[in-house]
């Protein structure tokens, strides 16, 4: 039975979003079997379309949905980006009969505080509220830091424009909800001896600090780079260049 990958991207992402890196990493593992996955309240799997979604009121539950897409045995290959890279990494650690490897970026374990987990999920409720407008929403996001250099791209309008027709407020509020860092069960004591490789950003202080902080097999520090490592880096020169 040959590996096959599952990608997934992050919030307001897409399944395109991963159409660069998986060109790159071709050029280091040779032709990939792969599916690229969307988020729930993304792309086909809409809270409105998959009443499963819907009746989920756990992040556990939400992810236990992905099941029937794996095969079985240990041939699987999960790779997630942020909130994609949560629910990849919950994945593998539950399910481990089903996967050999976790290839993350730019991605949390959890928040270990039960407090500020708690305070985590309040703040996603008052932040993802059913007054949002994502074209007013959006442009606000992305002026935290950690989007500084993919905001100072020249592509970076055009992909704040697809994103805004690309989404559905009210699928995002209830993906946020459900999916946020304070839904998530803490999962950084888990990853000692996985089969675990984390990518992050040189300048991502915060996940540059939680990949110094956490025993991940293998970290790749991504140079001159922040959080939005999916747009930011050059995957295609970055792989041929690693590969012998």
């Amino acid at each position: 039975m040959s590996k096959k990958y599952y990608f997934f991207h992050g919030l307001f992402g897409h399944i395109s979003d991963w159409d660069e890196f998986i060109t790159g990493f071709e050029f280091s593992r040779g032709s990939l079997n792969y599916e690229k996955i969307s988020l729930p309240g993304h792309g086909n799997f809409l809270f409105k379309d998959h009443p499963e979604l819907k009746q989920a009121t756990s992040f556990e539950e939400a992810c236990s949905l992905y099941l029937p897409l794996f095969t079985q045995g240990n041939k699987n290959i999960l790779v997630g980006y942020s909130m994609g890279g949560r629910i990849a990494l919950y994945l593998f650690l539950t399910y481990p009969h089903l996967f050999s490897e976790l290839i993350l970026l730019s991605s949390s374990v959890g928040i270990k505080d039960l407090k500020e987990r708690e305070k985590r999920r309040k703040s996603d409720e008052l932040l993802f509220n059913e007054s949002m407008q994502l074209k007013e929403f959006l442009p606000r996001w992305y002026e935290m830091p950690l989007f500084s250099n993919y905001k100072s791209m020249p592509s970076f309008s055009q992909h704040l424009q697809r994103k805004i027709e690309r989404h559905i407020e009210s699928e995002i509020i209830q993906c946020s909800r459900l999916m946020g860092a304070g839904m998530m069960p803490y999962l950084g004591n888990y990853l000692e001896g996985k089969k675990i490789t984390y990518y992050y950003g040189e300048k991502d202080h915060k996940y540059k600090q939680l990949a110094n902080d956490l025993p991940f097999k293998k970290k790749i520090s991504i140079p001159e780079s922040t959080h939005q490592l999916l747009f930011e880096h050059d995957w295609i020169n970055y792989f041929q260049e690693k590969t012998p």
